[in-house]
């Protein structure tokens, strides 16, 4: 995608991360900062999208949503694998 879009999805998916936050919906807003990341893994900000990764992976496992966290994990993996950290 064109980096446009992508930095548009990121002022929305951190929008829609609040109000998930705000109605106590931790699910989606799990869902939504494991998006964020996305966003940044595709616009080649990878620390970012690590960074980003590692917040998401965390409230899955507080939320003990193993597969979650696993699907979660393996966007970590393509993200090294981007870099071509192997």
């Amino acid at each position: 995608l064109p980096e446009k879009p992508l930095r548009e999805a990121l002022i929305y998916f951190r929008q829609i991360a609040d109000i998930y936050e705000q109605i106590g919906d931790d699910y989606g807003k799990n869902i939504a900062i494991a998006n964020i990341g996305e966003a940044y893994r595709d616009l080649g900000e990878y620390e970012n999208a690590l960074r980003t990764y590692a917040e998401a992976v965390a409230l899955a496992e507080k939320r003990g949503d193993a597969r979650l966290r696993d699907g979660i994990l393996t966007s970590i993996c393509e993200t090294y694998f981007g870099q071509k950290k192997y």
